[in-house]
């Protein structure tokens, strides 16, 4: 099976699983990047028992349905221009090849986690938009493992709290016109 991305989307992938993918050991399957493959689409999924991510991007045509798990690995420049994803026959390993020559890695193992179980289904009751700049603003003079966040409606701004130190910030929603 072998699937081609931009350069801008492979590091996009990579981007991601940086923030989404587990960090350490105790679900070695969570350090992996689960890749979908159907059709024309591939699917990227990152978790890591908190966080969940799923990227989407359309491919060339391909007649395999297929998955597997994609290590994280360095972002790839933009002379690469492109980067061609084929797993063995096998399914042991991975090759990535670009204008700038080619690597193997091994493939991940294991049992991935059913994201589409995660993921909610029902239809959505709300939609907030808040600027990523603002909110990453906003959480970092937060030192304490576990805020609160507290939420009044969608053109309301929400409340962050500390629990422990009772610090508290409020980040104003974007108003979007549909």
């Amino acid at each position: 099976m072998k699937v081609t991305l931009k350069w801008e989307e492979f590091n996009k992938i990579q981007d991601f699983a940086k923030a989404y993918a587990g960090k350490d050991n105790t679900r070695p399957v969570l350090t992996f990047i689960n890749i979908k493959v159907k059709e024309d689409r591939l699917v990227a999924e990152m978790v890591d028992g908190f966080k969940l991510a799923r990227l989407e991007f359309v491919t060339q045509e391909t007649n395999e349905e297929t998955g597997f798990l994609l290590p994280i690995t360095n972002k790839v420049k933009k002379q690469d221009v492109f980067v061609e994803i084929e797993l063995s026959e096998d399914g042991q390993e991975i090759s990535l090849t670009t204008l700038k020559g080619k690597s193997i890695i091994k493939a991940g193992n294991g049992e991935f986690v059913n994201a589409d179980r995660v993921w909610p289904q029902d239809e959505i009751k709300e939609t907030v938009y808040f600027s990523t700049k603002l909110l990453q603003e906003a959480l970092k003079p937060f030192k304490n493992e576990m805020i609160r966040i507290d939420y009044y409606g969608e053109f309301k701004p929400i409340i962050i709290t500390d629990e422990i130190t009772k610090d508290t910030g409020l980040v104003l929603p974007r108003r979007v016109t549909r």
